[in-house]
């Protein structure tokens, strides 16, 4: 499987052939809850954060997080096996944020992809 299948699987612990996120457009299905959805729901603050173009709002990979960023490579023209600095520093601040509660923070970071 390619990003987004995968990430689906990951966000709503399903196979493929339940949540259907197949091809570029496909969106998360509302029905299905989300890792983040799950995390929210117990208390957490929770925040994600990516530079990767299929795993974005507009596919419904933001429910669930109190805020969702998308970090274009192409701004600053970040060759795309570069973390971008926003992303790091976008991540870092949430995780450095003063509210008591636990955090879950996702990071989509192509290098590692």
């Amino acid at each position: 499987p390619y990003t987004l299948a995968s990430v689906a699987s990951l966000f709503t612990g399903e196979h493929v052939d339940v949540h259907h996120v197949i091809h570029a457009g496909d969106l998360l299905p509302d029905v299905l809850p989300t890792l983040a959805e799950t995390f929210r729901a117990a208390g957490y603050r929770t925040h994600g954060a990516s530079s990767n173009l299929h795993v974005h709002e507009r596919f419904g990979f933001a429910r669930g997080f109190d805020t969702f960023t998308w970090h274009d490579p192409a701004v600053g023209r970040v060759p795309h096996h570069v973390v971008p600095e926003s992303l790091l520093a976008d991540v870092e601040a949430h995780l450095a944020d003063d509210d008591p509660r636990p955090a879950f923070v996702y990071a989509h970071l192509m290098p590692p992809h």
